[in-house]
């Protein structure tokens, strides 16, 4: 019985921790998003529960909320230096320039629209 667990447990282990096959850089790109937009909305929230930021007041809130996430953005970058370690094949120069300047390029746009 103990020997069936293990190996059930080695092959899963070898599933969920794989490097990804399909769109390894994009994968690393989205990982430090998430990292950036985790933050920004963590402190933001943390700042309006404390009583700096007013709900009421939506420019403010959204002014520091852009004012946080773009200083996030240097947290995005050592998680994306640690993902890449993980992840084979990618360029880091490329994975970079997606994510300093193409993803911060869209986020602005759609929030351009929506204003």
């Amino acid at each position: 019985l103990f020997e069936e667990e293990a190996t059930e447990w080695k092959v899963m282990h070898a599933d969920v921790f794989r490097p990804p096959t399909m769109y390894p850089m994009l994968s690393c790109v989205f990982c430090g998003l998430g990292v950036q937009i985790a933050i920004a909305t963590g402190c933001a929230t943390g700042l309006s529960i404390v009583g700096c930021l007013s709900p009421a007041c939506c420019r403010s809130l959204l002014n520091a909320f852009l004012l946080i996430y773009a200083f996030g953005g240097s947290f995005a970058r050592i998680n994306l230096r640690n993902v890449v370690q993980i992840v084979p094949r990618t360029e880091v120069a490329a994975l970079h320039n997606i994510h300093g300047r193409v993803l911060p390029r869209d986020v602005f746009q759609i929030i351009l629209i929506f204003n």
